[in-house]
């Protein structure tokens, strides 16, 4: 059911289907990114045959997972984000969908939701001789002018780190009224202008994120429970419970008995409850799980 509900997501945004070179297919915002997909595809394959060459911009690489900077050869000065998922194994191999699809489907649900994200240029595919998935292959809208945020966080004095995070207020907002459980929103997950007096704030990594059919206040208070706890090293405890305190405000939690029983699960996350002693934090299925 996953599967074909994330292939009609896929169909219905990236409308240009295109056949590649080297058993590739690929799903593209319009036919002007052939040329793209075909330069990211023949770094992909360089990738995975582990003969990449110095001209490539890497900018994260494990053994599963790479993500690289290209340039459209079509578009000059124009620079796409790759991200290639490799699947090595067969187990991978027959569950394809959970590796770049998973992630497209939710991207772009995410941006049709009004949530700030990468735009999505393509996803494609590659088959090996059998015909199963070899590798799944993301084009995304590059943020090179942009800084995580917990970048910045470690740099800033106390004052303006106090203003970024109260300004994230909004994003916490626009997830939760497009009911998703981003289910690991940290500070190395949002990406802004650090350079704006009021910066565009965009929300990356929605590889296992989850949408549900309405808001959950059990989620917001999760996430931000979550997100919180990430930045205490920076932000002052009176910070973050006027913070939460606000956001509560913006999604029209009023009731007592609301507001309290919202605070309490706020502060279950935000201290790290419930979190195994081996574990810095909830496992990803935990998280996923919260409704």
């Amino acid at each position: 059911m996953q599967l074909l509900s994330n292939q009609r997501i896929l169909a219905s945004a990236l409308r240009f289907k295109y056949s590649g070179a080297h058993r590739a297919t690929w799903w593209l915002r319009d036919e002007s990114l052939t040329a793209l997909c075909e330069s990211v595809g023949g770094v992909a394959r360089d990738i995975i045959g582990n003969n990449v060459g110095p001209e490539v911009q890497m900018l994260k690489s494990t053994e599963r997972k790479a993500v690289f900077r290209v340039q459209n050869p079509g578009e000059e000065g124009d620079t796409y984000v790759a991200k290639l998922f490799c699947l090595d194994h067969l187990s991978r191999r027959l569950r394809y969908w959970r590796y770049g699809l998973d992630e497209v489907a939710n991207l772009l649900q995410a941006e049709a939701r009004g949530i700030n994200t990468p735009k999505v240029y393509g996803y494609g595919h590659t088959h090996d001789a059998f015909g199963l998935v070899r590798a799944g292959i993301v084009i995304l809208e590059d943020f090179h002018d942009l800084s995580l945020m917990s970048d910045l966080m470690s740099v800033m004095p106390e004052s303006e780190r106090i203003g970024l995070f109260m300004n994230t207020i909004p994003l916490f907002v626009s997830l939760y009224r497009a009911n998703c459980n981003h289910i690991d929103l940290n500070g190395s997950a949002i990406m802004l202008d650090g350079d704006s007096g009021n910066p565009e704030l965009y929300l990356l990594d929605f590889h296992h994120a989850k949408f549900y059919n309405k808001p959950s206040v059990n989620i917001l208070m999760f996430e931000a429970g979550y997100f919180a706890r990430s930045c205490r090293e920076w932000i002052p405890a009176e910070t973050i419970s006027k913070w939460a305190a606000d956001l509560l405000s913006h999604v029209g939690i009023t009731d007592h008995a609301e507001l309290q029983k919202a605070g309490e699960i706020f502060e279950y996350h935000l201290q790290g409850k419930g979190i195994a002693p081996t574990q810095t934090t909830l496992s990803r299925k935990q998280r996923q799980r919260i409704r």
